[in-house]
């Protein structure tokens, strides 16, 4: 019985351990698999961690990449606003190239006695010229206002002179459109303002030229009013009204936005580029004033700036100024022949360096009135050359601020590094279209002395002659009164072969001037007695009849009746290419003329005549005779000699008016014209 017991205790316990075996062995499984699952999780968080760290290298090279971009966004912007800066620079000094000749040769003209419609004519060529200039300078405005770097140029202005030029200039953007431009203007404002006149032009002209365009019929009134706000500050007040189509609400809000244009289907026809009331406001804001607008569409726009300016004159503009200003009949103030004295400055010299031959045409036009001697050359190395060399010796030098090749800075910098006392020392004075503040400290540390900006004014220039050319050799007209006051006979002289008396009459009744006149036909003639003889030599007959024919008026004039006799012959002979005879009476004429020059130095006692003798104011008719002979010849070398020649002797006012007369025909092609007024 025991031992049947036993054995099932003993199959139980066998049973148990089968069982903790089993239990055993499961666990064994449950660690394993935990162990692969932990393994694998493992596994899965190092590949996670490798893929994150993956992605955050990317996030670090895309960061990168993103940076290089916007780095290399930023140079192409720059260099794309440097070669932008430098085509607009190389642009408006081509542009303003043909236009400074413009509005050059009108300042010439008007300085002249010109036809009163020629005149006017002149007035508005210049005048609008002096506009569009302004205008192709605007073109850097905008740029100039994004970059803060619009700077203002105050000087004295007269009131009635700028509103004469507003109001000229729009009137001509008129044209055939059935509107009128009207002036309504407080006749108390002052005569003479301080402030930057350009930019209150350039202001009024936006803003007229926008309400001209969009005006199909009706009026323009510009309204100016003022008032002061205290004894030297004057409150300008504009307004420009207009019956065109007017400006929607929801569009004046956009209105001073760059680039904007409204209705541009209905204005397709409407040149403009939407920059110009962006450029007025900046303006306007920069002159602490305010612009604003009121408008209803399809009846018409009011515009009203107001800006301050210092008062320099308080004189009021008067009644009668304003009622011409109305009537576009301001004609006092552009009288530019009664502006300026000119001092005669016949024994300077000046260089004048432009790349543009048209320009140095322009200078030596406008230096006319001076006297004095002009040389120009169309490089800087020409430039340095001329100076290297010390002759001649120059008393100032104009330098083109631009050219191709070496620039004005560069030669003046070459210049200034020279050895001779001469080079460093010579008054050297920048041509520039655009100089602006800071820039004069610019050029002044490349040698250059002063600046005149183009286009040249001719107040301006007289200013740097009068400041530049030494004062010794500056010379203040005389009054007819004082030069008639002199010696008033040449009887006391005697010159065999010449008619003293006649030749004093002649050449104006003093004697001062009928010696200096002796002087310079013997100096002259002197050189053409061997421009006769080559003429002849080589058979220009119209050279030689030129020649012979000035021979004849200036021998004459100075009362040698005998040799201008025998030149009229010749000249005669030279008209009908008569070579026997010219080969016969050329000798003779050419002893006698000899005789006469020996005969009047002797007289005057003078080896080398000096033109720079001549007084004052004289009568002078032998250039005259020259000038017609030439004109006659169809000889226009020789006549811009003698035009030359003419222009550089102190005139009296009657020879001034005949050679601006001439001139004139001259310049419109009426050379007829011009020979019947030299006859």
């Amino acid at each position: 019985m025991e031992s049947k017991a036993d054995d099932t205790e003993i199959g139980l316990l066998e049973t148990k351990i089968d069982y903790l075996l089993e239990e055993n062995r499961r666990l064994e499984r449950e660690n394993r698999s935990l162990i692969r699952r932990y393994e694998a999780a493992l596994m899965s968080m190092n590949r996670s961690k490798a893929y994150i760290l993956t992605k955050e290298n990317m996030f670090v090279s895309l960061e990168e990449a993103k940076v290089q971009e916007i780095t290399r966004h930023k140079e192409e912007a720059e260099a794309a606003n440097r070669a932008k800066s430098f085509f607009l620079a190389f642009m408006s000094h081509e542009i303003r190239t043909p236009l400074n000749a413009i509005i050059g040769f009108a300042e010439i003209l008007l300085q002249r006695k010109l036809p009163l419609n020629i005149k006017e004519d002149m007035e508005k060529i210049h005048s609008s010229g002096t506009v569009l200039m302004g205008l192709i300078n605007n073109i850097l405005d905008f740029s100039k206002i994004e970059s803060a770097s619009m700077e203002l140029a105050v000087i004295d202005y007269s009131v009635p002179s700028m509103i004469n030029d507003i109001l000229q200039m729009n009137n001509i953007r008129i044209g055939k459109k059935s509107i009128s431009l009207e002036l309504e203007a407080d006749d108390t404002l002052p005569t003479k303002l301080c402030g930057d006149e350009l930019r209150v032009k350039q202001i009024l002209n936006n803003i007229l030229s926008n309400a001209i365009k969009y005006t199909k019929e009706g009026k323009v009134i510009l309204h100016i009013s003022w008032k002061a706000e205290d004894k030297n500050t004057a409150v300008l007040i504009f307004r420009v009204e207009d019956t065109g189509q007017g400006i929607k609400k929801e569009d004046q809000e956009k209105l001073f936005s760059p680039y904007t244009q409204f209705n541009t289907r209905t204005n397709q026809n409407i040149e403009g580029t939407g920059l110009g009331l962006t450029i007025t406001k900046n303006l306007v804001e920069l002159m602490d004033g305010t612009i604003s607008v009121e408008s209803e569409y399809g009846k018409g726009t009011v515009f009203t700036v107001v800006i301050k300016q210092q008062i320099e004159d308080s004189t009021p503009c008067g009644r009668k100024t304003i009622e011409n200003l109305k009537h576009f009949k301001l004609s006092e103030t552009k009288d530019r022949r009664k502006r300026i004295v000119h001092k005669h400055m016949g024994d300077a010299r000046i260089l004048v360096v432009d790349d543009v031959a048209m320009n140095l045409d322009v200078v030596r036009g406008l230096i006319r009135p001076y006297g004095l001697t002009m040389d120009g050359v169309q490089s800087g190395p020409e430039a340095i050359d001329l100076i290297r060399s010390g002759t001649p010796h120059y008393d100032l030098i104009f330098m083109d601020h631009m050219m191709p090749g070496m620039d004005g800075m560069e030669a003046s910098r070459i210049i200034r590094g020279m050895d001779s006392a001469y080079a460093k020392k010579v008054p050297i004075i920048a041509l520039t279209a655009n100089v602006v503040s800071g820039e004069m400290n610019m050029l002044m540390t490349n040698g250059i002395d002063d600046y005149l900006a183009k286009p040249i004014e001719i107040h301006k220039l007289n200013y740097i002659l009068e400041k530049w050319v030494p004062r010794e050799k500056q010379v203040k007209k005389m009054s007819p009164a004082r030069d008639r006051a002199e010696e008033s006979s040449a009887g006391v002289l005697s010159i065999p072969g010449v008619d003293t008396k006649k030749g004093l009459f002649n050449t104006g009744g003093t004697a001062k001037g009928y010696y200096a006149i002796l002087g310079v036909f013997c100096s002259e003639m002197q050189e053409n007695i061997p421009r006769i003889q080559d003429a002849l030599e080589t058979r220009d007959y119209q050279l030689y009849t030129t020649l012979v024919h000035a021979l004849k008026g200036s021998a004459r004039s100075i009362g040698a009746f005998k040799v201008g006799g025998m030149a009229a012959d010749l000249e005669d002979a030279g008209r009908k290419q008569n070579l026997s005879r010219l080969e016969d009476k050329t000798g003779p004429l050419i002893t006698e003329l000899q005789e006469l020059i020996a005969q009047i130095t002797r007289s005057l006692k003078v080896k080398t005549p000096d033109p720079a003798a001549l007084p004052a104011e004289f009568h002078y008719t032998p250039r005259f005779d020259v000038l017609k002979g030439a004109l006659i010849n169809n000889d226009y070398q020789i006549v811009n000699q003698e035009l030359e020649r003419l222009n550089k002797l102190p005139l009296d006012k009657a020879d001034r008016e005949l050679l601006d007369a001439v001139e004139k025909d001259i310049l419109l092609f009426e050379y007829e014209k011009a020979v019947a007024h030299l006859s």
